[in-house]
């Protein structure tokens, strides 16, 4: 039992740690502001395509079919109120990147403008992905999904290998000590850090 929880506590911890570094990278770079503004994001492009509107077709379902005439993917940030109004514009993002759609009804084209985003900018995307804003249409993009899915996956392996961890811990005699005094040292600053914050 003890052999097979530690290739469990061993394996799963190698394979989140990819996730746990651009988690632990981004939370200092939002914590101390370390972000790119908007204005330092690069136009790396813009240019005009040609659509066809069909009906029948509204809200994301409308977006995905104009970003697939014109060859754009990514996740939909949010929808404009009017859909049906002569112009608006549909904000994508990427990661690395911002992309603007600016769809033109009356002379059905579509004008694409992309920015290229810094790393850090990037990174906290990721993190931030898909956030608990705009519900109805958030992970409107396969890859998105794919990364929501492996997102949560991290946090249920962090919580396997604490839990296997501390099973580890218990049954090897010679590392209680030392593990009770790490253990103890831990929950003594986090209560210590959680008192002074909530009086």
């Amino acid at each position: 039992m003890a052999a097979w929880m530690r290739q469990i506590h061993l394996y799963l911890a190698l394979f989140v740690s990819p996730f746990l570094v651009v988690f632990a990278i981004s939370v200092i770079l939002l914590n101390h502001g370390l972000c790119y503004s908007p204005r330092d994001r690069e136009m790396t492009g813009r240019r005009t395509a040609s659509i066809t509107l069909p009906g029948g077709l509204d809200g994301v379902d409308l977006a995905k079919d104009i970003m697939r005439q014109v060859g754009v993917a990514g996740e939909i940030d949010h929808l404009p109120r009017h859909l049906s109004a002569g112009r608006f514009t549909i904000p994508i993002s990427r990661p690395g990147r911002k992309i603007e759609l600016e769809v033109n009804r009356a002379a059905k084209t579509v004008a694409i403008a992309e920015s290229r985003l810094g790393l850090s900018e990037t990174i906290n995307y990721l993190h931030k992905s898909p956030g608990p804003h705009n519900a109805h249409i958030r992970v409107n993009w396969q890859l998105m999904r794919l990364w929501t899915l492996l997102a949560d996956g991290t946090v249920y392996f962090i919580l396997l290998i604490s839990a296997t961890g501390i099973y580890l811990w218990a049954i090897i005699r010679s590392e209680r000590k030392s593990g009770l005094l790490a253990l103890g040292g831990g929950c003594a600053c986090f209560i210590a850090i959680l008192l002074a914050l909530t009086h």
